[in-house]
């Protein structure tokens, strides 16, 4: 990272895009006044992910968040109801498939 007094540096990050860093010419004589890394895959990965999740919280449903954030219990309780629906109807569907004599045994046994 170089510094000039004068002005001359863009800077480190676009003022027109914040997800963008933009870079300087620097003279070979400039002198540092730090190092940065920058792995620009996980910038902008972080930057995607930042910007999903702040539209995601502009186009919840309010109410389905309360509910969830209530229960306290970590997850989308309708969901949670949707998968166990799906996973009744394929069991559902399992046992209609499998012969009558077999179906038998499997009830017995559960």
């Amino acid at each position: 990272i170089y510094h000039d007094t004068c002005g001359g540096y863009r800077g480190l990050v676009s003022p027109k895009d914040a997800d963008v860093l933009i870079f300087s010419s620097v003279p070979h004589d400039a002198m540092p006044i730090g190092w940065m890394h920058c792995n620009l895959d996980a910038f902008q990965a972080h930057c995607k992910a930042h910007r999903e999740y702040w539209e995601w919280v502009t186009q919840r449903n309010d109410e389905r968040y309360q509910t969830n954030a209530q229960h306290g219990r970590g997850y989308d309780s309708k969901n949670l109801m949707h998968t166990l629906c799906l996973a009744a109807s394929g069991t559902a569907e399992y046992l209609e498939w499998i012969p009558a004599t077999r179906r038998q045994r499997v009830r017995a046994e559960h």
